[in-house]
């Protein structure tokens, strides 16, 4: 199975479930998928790299935090994300670099703004076929 994502309809927010094959899968697919709706990536080119060094109590916990240190490069630093690595992660921790470049008003096109991912109605599992993630986001 390709990792997939889709909205879910949530009052006053926007809803997400992840579907991959892998756990590492569902964690690249989730990061590049708030950039995807927050922005048209085919202008995006890979300029830059920030790694990241995540900790949770548990898989949902560090789904969150990934969302929102993700976010953050948004928020923070203006970055546009085209591409997410995960390069280790356990159930408590994860490594990732997520590449793409600085937002150029010239040359991308903003869709919306994601302001934060959220605690509500977050969860990773196991499913038959792989894993399954949800998310919350504040918009």
């Amino acid at each position: 199975m390709s990792a997939s994502w889709q909205l879910l309809d949530h009052t006053a927010d926007l809803g997400m479930d992840v579907k991959a094959s892998s756990l590492e899968e569902l964690f690249a697919c989730a990061g590049k998928a708030i950039f995807e709706l927050m922005a048209e990536l085919d202008a995006v080119e890979i300029r830059v790299s920030r790694e990241l060094a995540v900790e949770g109590s548990d898989l949902a916990d560090l789904w969150v935090n990934f969302l929102r240190e993700a976010l953050y490069l948004w928020s923070g630093e203006s970055l546009l994300i085209k591409e997410v690595q995960i390069r280790q992660l356990s159930e408590t921790a994860l490594q990732a670099t997520l590449s793409g470049e600085p937002y150029d008003a010239s040359r991308h096109v903003l869709n919306m703004e994601i302001k934060a991912a959220t605690y509500h109605q977050a969860e990773v599992v196991r499913t038959p076929e792989g894993w399954k993630g949800r998310v919350i986001f504040d918009v």
